[in-house]
């Protein structure tokens, strides 16, 4: 029986192959300069991605003194490599939550996820963010008969 060959990484891959996201290609995450801290700030902020950077904004137009600090690049976690989805689905289904925190809490949840989405839109249109930012219709679908049950639940619910 003839051996099988081995293969290594670099058999299995295209030859551009790379893990960074599509769109770095246009829009490569840039090394800022350090800075030192500052002696006193207003306010710290952990993180330059999307939510980071949305919330130092109004702060610092408000006279606010804000440091944002980040351990990477700016543009280089979870924010960039999101794919670009915004949702106002939560991971826990409408009726888990009012299982858990009962219906005025569960209804408060998915109400604060449709504010955030309005609030990015905004902001995406305010500032003038070339994204290609586009609001879509919703699709869910279910992977097997319990999901289609679970998801038919909550439909129902938020009905």
């Amino acid at each position: 029986m003839a051996k099988r060959p081995v293969m290594t990484r670099a058999d299995i891959f295209a030859p551009d192959f790379t893990t960074d996201p599509y769109w770095w290609r246009e829009a490569r995450p840039r090394d800022l300069p350090e800075r030192p801290l500052p002696a006193r700030a207003d306010v710290a902020i952990v993180g330059a991605g999307g939510t980071g950077l949305a919330v130092a904004l109004p702060l610092a137009r408000a006279g606010r003194s804000v440091v944002i600090l980040e351990a990477a690049l700016p543009g280089e976690g979870a924010s960039t490599r999101s794919g670009g989805n915004v949702s106002r689905t939560l991971k826990a289904t409408f009726p888990e939550l009012v299982h858990h925190h009962g219906e005025e809490r569960a209804v408060d949840y998915y109400r604060e996820a449709g504010l955030a989405i309005e609030h990015l839109s905004r902001l995406i249109e305010e500032e003038g963010i070339e994204c290609g930012y586009r609001r879509q219709g919703r699709y869910y679908a279910a992977h097997n008969p319990r999901a289609y049950e679970t998801l038919e639940s909550s439909s129902e619910t938020l009905r």
